[in-house]
């Protein structure tokens, strides 16, 4: 991310060297206050999965999340194995917390492998370091019941949607439908990045943690020495990796004496709250939006679930620009849902609300800005550990700056940042006005045409709403969630999104 197109990011560092609970890279396993040690004792040797052909393994995850690691670590270990292999990494968001696929065949011979990705129904092995994801139909295709292994991380990874907080998650369904998909005795699902973040004070070895269970099941085709041997090879991550991969053979091997080492320890999963709660609106917001939900609407059968979800979203306009804008929002979701009934679930009320939101909501300076204000740094240098003091490092890439032809970023102190943020969050209300300095600029006139578009092309869906058309109507209102990214890679995506509209 230093060196990628991220727009904006920070770093903590203790303010004294060694001032922090967590062990760095190459520290000891076990070292560290609060820190628990590795179960003591030999694990016993798994089985190793045959390879018929070819063995496929099918892993899914959230970009920046290192979900390629764990098939790069078998890769190599299958290749010093005397294996034939081939993949692809299909990594288009990974930047922006999209949506990462990675593909891998291990076959005895070149010739046993046909295909870089893997086909539907092809998995012996399903890994997925996200449980949205891994319920998804779209990649539950890749699984055969009786055949494939599928071991997934139980944690709901924070996806832009989720730390907006968005209601409804039902994480019980979720697993259901993994077992569903390959049998309840072949699937194993444990909180890897809640125990990565405890262990090791970042969620990143969780996918590794993932493939040693992966190994202990006996669903992968290289022994646990063959997997070590390849984490060696990773420079100063093959301690921490080499310690997850452990961590993940006693997850499988023995839970109970896992959950004994982990008793009584520091609470784990606290950053993903910690930064889950800036997305929180204000009561002034929440207030605010439940008088403009009994003015506008609602119909006396939507759910409780979905006017929790308008309720939230109405209180996180009225925070990122006012009442005004709150309202637009409103008007057009009402018209969806008095058009709507429960025999099709609402699902076009909610698709409406979600797809409006996401439009309006566009992140500008202003909205980068008082997001990076609602964060509790004091909270999160805790969740890492940190003791003694800390200095944050704000790492900017301003896209004003970036038309005049700075083509990395800035690093700012904390104190200068966060004065600068101040003024930029209290200006949110010139947004889209004539004082709008910043909107000046092509992206952000692109945005607001881009919600034109949008409100007026689903307010005519709806003018002209019949039952035969209701399922189009869905999918129009649900299509703007293809639009992501920042600046040159939201504009091809918008593009890409008339171009799609336009076809349909």
């Amino acid at each position: 991310c230093l060196e990628g197109d991220c727009p904006s990011f920070l770093t903590i560092v203790p303010a004294r060297p060694g001032a922090t609970a967590t062990p760095g890279a190459g520290a000891a396993p076990g070292a560290g206050a609060g820190r628990p040690s590795l179960p003591a004792g030999e694990l016993p040797e798994p089985a190793v999965a045959p390879v018929d052909g070819r063995y496929s393994v099918y892993t899914t995850g959230i970009g920046g999340t290192g979900i390629v690691t764990a098939n790069r670590l078998l890769a190599h270990a299958a290749l010093a194995a005397g294996y034939a292999v081939q993949g692809v990494d299909q990594t288009g968001l990974s930047q922006k917390a999209g949506a990462v696929v990675s593909h891998l065949h291990v076959g005895r011979r070149d010739a046993d492998i046909t295909t870089a990705s893997v086909l539907d129904g092809g998995a012996d092995l399903y890994l997925s370091g996200d449980l949205l994801q891994a319920a998804s139909a779209n990649h539950l295709r890749k699984v055969r019941p009786g055949r494939t292994w599928a071991v997934v991380d139980a944690g709901l990874v924070p996806t832009a949607g989720m730390l907006q907080g968005t209601p409804g998650v039902d994480d019980g369904r979720l697993s259901s439908a993994v077992r569903d998909a390959v049998g309840a005795d072949r699937a194993v699902l444990a909180d890897t990045t809640a125990l990565a973040e405890r262990l090791f004070g970042t969620h990143l070895p969780a996918n590794v943690v993932l493939l040693g269970m992966a190994a202990q099941l006996g669903a992968l085709p290289v022994p646990p020495a063959a997997i070590e041997h390849a984490i060696e090879t990773e420079g100063p991550a093959a301690p921490t990796n080499r310690e997850a991969f452990r961590w993940g053979r006693w997850l499988v091997a023995d839970p109970a004496t896992v959950e004994a080492a982990l008793a009584g320890t520091a609470r784990s999963g606290a950053p993903r709250a910690a930064q889950a709660a800036a997305w929180d609106p204000t009561s002034r917001a929440v207030a605010a939006a439940a008088s403009l939900l009994d003015a506008r609407l609602v119909p006396p059968g939507l759910p409780a679930g979905l006017r929790a979800l308008l309720a939230r979203r109405a209180a996180q306009v009225v925070d990122y620009q006012g009442r005004d804008l709150a309202g637009r929002w409103l008007d057009l979701v009402a018209r969806a849902a008095a058009a709507d009934d429960a025999g099709h679930g609402w699902a076009l009320t909610e698709a409406v609300a979600e797809g409006w939101f996401r439009v309006l909501t566009y992140k500008d300076e202003y909205e980068v800005a008082r997001l990076h204000l609602r964060l509790d740094l004091d909270d999160v240098a805790a969740d890492l550990g940190i003791a003694g003091g800390y200095r944050v490092r704000y790492h900017l890439h301003p896209p004003m700056l970036r038309r005049l032809g700075l083509d990395r970023k800035v690093a700012v102190r904390g104190g200068a940042a966060r004065a600068a943020f101040r003024v930029l969050a209290g200006m949110r209300r010139v947004r889209g006005t004539p004082l709008d300095l910043f909107g000046r600029a092509r992206h952000r006139r692109e945005e607001r045409r881009l919600a034109g578009e949008y409100g007026a092309l689903v307010a005519g869906a709806l003018d002209a709403l019949t039952p035969a058309t209701y399922d189009h109507v869905v999918a129009l209102a649900a299509s703007i969630g293809s639009v992501r990214g920042y600046e040159d890679i939201k504009s091809e995506a918008i593009a890409r999104w008339r171009a799609g509209v336009a076809a349909s």
